[in-house]
């Protein structure tokens, strides 16, 4: 029955983990910007692409934020190797 045991500190269920993280959560990301910053940088900035371009800049720095807080948090609570 080893066949059906993984070793979770490996790089690859780290690397794989980090990135089914990202996928999942940078819509939900993308989406509270946009509502959030949307019509203020609607405001100031004149062209649509430069406004979704800015979001999706933000949302990127925001997905890489929560990326850090739950690398921080595994090492606080859980102890044991940082996720990256």
């Amino acid at each position: 029955m080893r066949r059906f045991q993984f070793d979770l500190d490996s790089v690859f269920f780290r690397r794989l983990f980090l990135a089914v993280f990202a996928v999942a959560w940078f819509p939900i990301v993308w989406l509270l910007m946009s509502a959030i910053l949307g019509p203020l940088l609607t405001a100031f900035v004149e062209q649509g692409w430069m406004v979704h371009v800015l979001l999706l800049l933000v949302s990127v720095a925001g997905v890489m934020w929560l990326l850090k807080l739950v690398n921080y948090l595994k090492v606080k609570m859980f102890g044991g190797k940082p996720l990256f």
